[in-house]
């Protein structure tokens, strides 16, 4: 029995509320969703980037070292 002065919510206010707070919790999973997979976008095009220069920096230090190998003593 609801309190005095107070009256229960009808059924359809209550089924409205579900179904918003249902709303609301789908909405945030797909944008969690959709973040995570733009970080892992994100992280993975990185990590491209780190190991092309990665490539750069051997190639150049093999040929630097080269060069000093041919430098006359």
């Amino acid at each position: 029995m609801a309190p005095q002065g107070q009256q229960r919510a009808s059924i359809t206010a209550e089924i409205r509320a579900w179904v918003g707070v249902g709303i609301a919790l789908f909405v945030n999973t797909v944008g969690l969703v959709w973040w995570a997979a733009t970080l892992s976008a994100e992280v993975r095009a990185t990590r491209e980037l780190l190991d092309a220069q990665r490539t750069i920096y051997l190639d150049h230090e093999t040929r630097i070292r080269a060069l000093e190998q041919k430098k006359p003593q």
